[in-house]
């Protein structure tokens, strides 16, 4: 019980790295031809450690983790969503 748990919140700290990875893109697309090359290797990087955990879990740890990947994926999408829903609906108040 402990290690699914354990094993669910490692997959959500995963899913966090990986989209601050790709956030990255567009924070430093500024300078992006200095920076390319630092954010292709996290994404890479991270990337294939979580190919290397799913590939070696088993039973539990493994449904825990990539549930947690997902749960926090679906989380991250429906958030934002909802804020760009918020947001429009505020905008279409003010006109």
């Amino acid at each position: 019980m402990i290690l699914s748990v354990l094993m669910f919140f490692i997959g959500i700290h995963f899913m966090i790295m990986l989209l601050a990875a790709g956030y990255r893109i567009t924070d430093l697309w500024y300078r992006i031809g200095d920076f390319w090359k630092g954010i292709l290797a996290r994404i890479a990087g991270l990337t294939l450690l979580d190919g290397i955990l799913l590939s070696t879990l088993s039973g539990n740890a493994l449904s825990s983790f990539a549930w947690g990947q997902l749960c926090y994926l679906v989380f991250h999408i429906v958030i934002f969503w909802v804020a760009r829903m918020g947001i429009f609906l505020m905008e279409t108040r003010r006109r």
